[in-house]
């Protein structure tokens, strides 16, 4: 009667899995640059986000600790922790070292994939691969699934000589994964971003500084902005006669030849809408809360980060918007500074629906 059961709820998991497969996934949606960028760093350094889910194991009949696909992983939590069947989240870890691998600070973060829920109860959930960027493996964190973007369709076309401003220059820091080099069509992080009033689009030239004395810059490649944080940006090399290494400059371009990518004004409007509802709860309705409840801690920030670059890449984002979400993504307790970011996305919220009537 035991074996009668286990046969049973196994069936009724891989059936919920088979269902789940049947709908439109993430990534069948995405275009093959937004895959690329989902796959890298994103543009901050981070420590673990407290509370998270993390991938515990598989359904595997044999005990493992890295994972590919097809495979169905067991999650720490389930829906008392907010996990419903079909939503999406990253997988991810902290890039460490033998010398930081215990440490508190913030780090760079790999992304190895993403999950889609198939079935969840009370305490725990089961979840399915759709796409992996590496191996996964027991302990990585989950993160909600945000679509990256991106300006498709001119990346690879010859550059314009466009004005460069050496004045706003950024040096790179290190290539995918924190490798010392990057080669074309790969990805590296600059030193920038929002700070600097760098956006998804931008184009650079990439300079090398030899430091030797009455000799100038040499020219070397140039790449454009994919993805932007607060004072990091992760670009894509578009053209190098060089490895692009570790202290390199980039120069931006004009900003005006950063034509702004198209945004589903749609979506954002229903993302908006997500961020302030969960917000409201995750600090009780009506603020009665002092500090963000534990259990938001690893999904409000991450839904929030990116949102004033797609506002700002829809034409309704502003200066003040983006250092508000700033200011509190640094001091998430702050019931003050979330007032401020509320008001702000309300504001922005209010100006979407005449455009989505058209």
């Amino acid at each position: 009667m035991r074996s009668r059961t286990i046969a049973l709820a196994c069936a009724s998991v891989l059936a919920v899995a088979s269902s789940v497969s049947a709908q439109n996934q993430p990534g069948e949606s995405l275009t093959a640059l937004q895959m690329a960028v989902a796959c890298t760093s994103p543009p901050v350094l981070s420590t673990e986000p407290r509370a998270a889910l993390h991938i515990v194991g598989s359904q595997d009949v044999v005990d493992r600790g890295v994972f590919g696909m097809p495979e169905v992983l067991v999650l720490d939590g389930g829906t008392a922790r907010d996990v419903k069947v079909n939503s999406v989240y990253f997988v991810r870890r902290l890039i460490r070292t033998a010398e930081t691998l215990h440490d508190n600070l913030p780090h760079t973060v790999q992304t190895a994939g993403w999950v889609r829920v198939v079935a969840a109860n009370e305490k725990m959930a089961l979840v399915s691969p759709e796409h992996t960027c590496s191996d996964m493996r027991a302990g990585d964190y989950l993160e909600p699934f945000v679509a990256p973007v991106v300006q498709e369709g001119d990346v690879m076309t010859p550059i314009l000589q466009a004005e460069l401003n050496f004045d706003a220059y950024s040096r790179v820091l290190h290539g995918d994964l924190e490798r010392r080099s990057a080669a074309t069509n790969e990805f590296a992080t600059i030193e920038h971003g929002v700070d600097r009033n760098i956006r998804v689009g931008t184009r650079f030239a990439i300079y090398r500084d030899l430091q030797l004395s009455q000799n100038p810059l040499k020219r070397i490649g140039e790449a454009i902005a994919v993805s932007v944080g607060p004072t990091l940006t992760v670009v894509r090399v578009t053209s190098a006669r060089d490895a692009i290494f570790s202290g390199d400059v980039m120069v931006p371009r004009a900003m005006e030849l950063s034509p702004t990518p198209a945004v589903d004004l749609n979506d954002l409007a229903g993302q908006i809408d997500a961020v302030l509802t969960q917000g409201s709860r995750c600090f009780d309705v009506g603020f009665t809360s002092n500090r963000l409840k534990d259990e938001c801690k690893p999904t409000l920030p991450s839904r929030i980060r990116e949102l004033p670059i797609a506002i700002r890449a829809a034409g309704h984002g502003s200066q003040e918007l983006e250092e508000r979400v700033n200011a509190w993504l640094d001091d998430v307790d702050s019931v003050r500074r979330w007032r401020g970011v509320r008001g702000q996305l309300e504001e922005v919220a209010r100006q979407l629906p005449t455009v989505n009537a058209r």
